[in-house]
């Protein structure tokens, strides 16, 4: 058993944040941030599920708060989550 369970995963979302929040135009974050999201989903367990009856979120909304949460997670901090933002990313992925 690990003593450090989650540090592989930290490091791995901490690069690929970075490499999202450095993607030079909105359309390319935005693919690059809800690829990163979905990829932490499939990692944690969410007791629950998701609030997936939510509307879905207008794309400035989307964006904004995609940037915050890969700020968190680039600067370490890989254990924020944004539920809504998680089932909107997800909704929208479904769809596509």
């Amino acid at each position: 058993m690990s003593q450090h369970p989650f540090l592989p995963q930290a490091d791995s979302l901490s690069r690929i944040s970075r490499e999202a929040l450095s993607s030079a135009d909105d359309t390319s974050f935005i693919h690059a941030a809800e690829t990163c999201v979905l990829t932490r989903l499939k990692t944690l367990r969410i007791f629950g599920g998701l609030p997936l009856q939510k509307r879905e979120m207008s794309e400035e909304e989307r964006l904004s708060r995609l940037k915050a949460l890969l700020s968190y997670w680039a600067n370490g901090c890989p254990f924020v989550i944004d539920e809504q933002l998680f089932a909107d990313v997800a909704n929208r992925r479904r769809r596509a």
